[in-house]
């Protein structure tokens, strides 16, 4: 039956005249186990037919994690040849049905910063984006893999543009490698972080907290995203003491210290 299929379906694309059918397949790893697995049995369907190809989108982590549980073996009661052998049902399934693997590559701190610095333009600029894409596009021409930052644009940008930029560009100049290697350069995680940064900016004006420091506040959003028992920690020592705590102040005296005999 399959055979036929395939058969009837290469059949159907010479009479289309298609030269080449890609079907882009985006955010697999957001199915369910089994909806997944459903979705790579589809696929195989069309496996070794001519004129097509399938381009998958997902985490293969989450796409392994979806195999070994539709297809792990319980017969064995040896644990550490069961753990062995799931895992080469995975790969097996993969190799048979994945031909050519690309993993794309984490953003490098220069480009975590353009990333941000485009996406602050965005929110604030609006129809004035258009400017500023076009000028990144002028200057990836020749210079593909310096920052592009503020200097860039302000030419193009008027005085109170420039003004509303200046503030959160700095800052994102300055905190640039701590994102990267926080977030290990994913692009959706740093656009979620700033989303959030912003959102906490706009209620710390709410609640008219004076002298508060939106570096610091970018510093903790880090730490929250990457170490959240020690987050957790430094909530606590700052909820349970006035003003800086003192565990903070000993780890500032330390880090001094060791940038001294550096």
């Amino acid at each position: 039956i399959v055979r036929e299929f395939r058969d009837d379906f290469k059949e159907m694309i010479n009479k289309s005249e298609i030269k080449k059918l890609v079907v882009i397949i985006d955010d697999l790893d957001r199915c369910a186990p089994d909806r997944l697995i459903e979705n790579l049995e589809a696929i195989k369907l069309f496996l070794n037919v001519e004129k097509t190809a399938f381009v998958i989108g997902a985490d293969p982590r989450i796409v392994r994690h979806a195999i070994e549980h539709r297809y792990k073996t319980d017969s064995i009661e040896n644990s550490d040849d069961l753990d062995s052998r799931n895992k080469r049902i995975v790969s097996d399934y993969l190799e048979k049905l994945i031909q050519v693997q690309y993993f794309l590559p984490k953003l490098t701190d220069n480009e975590v910063e353009t990333y941000l610095t485009l996406l602050f333009c965005k929110r604030e600029l609006g129809s004035d984006f258009n400017k500023v894409t076009e000028e990144f596009q002028k200057n990836r021409e020749t210079n593909r893999y310096d920052v592009f930052g503020l200097g860039d644009i302000q030419n193009i940008l008027s005085p109170e543009q420039n003004k509303k930029l200046t503030e959160s560009v700095s800052l994102i100049a300055s905190l640039s490698p701590i994102i990267t290697e926080g977030l290990k350069g994913n692009p959706r995680q740093i656009k979620r972080f700033l989303n959030t940064f912003t959102l906490r900016s706009k209620l710390v004006k709410v609640a008219n907290l004076s002298e508060f420091k939106t570096d610091i506040l970018a510093k903790l959003m880090v730490l929250e995203y990457t170490e959240t028992s020690l987050f957790r920690d430094v909530h606590n020592w700052q909820s349970l003491q006035k003003g800086e705590p003192k565990q903070l102040i000993e780890l500032e005296k330390l880090a001094i210290e060791e940038n001294t005999e550096e």
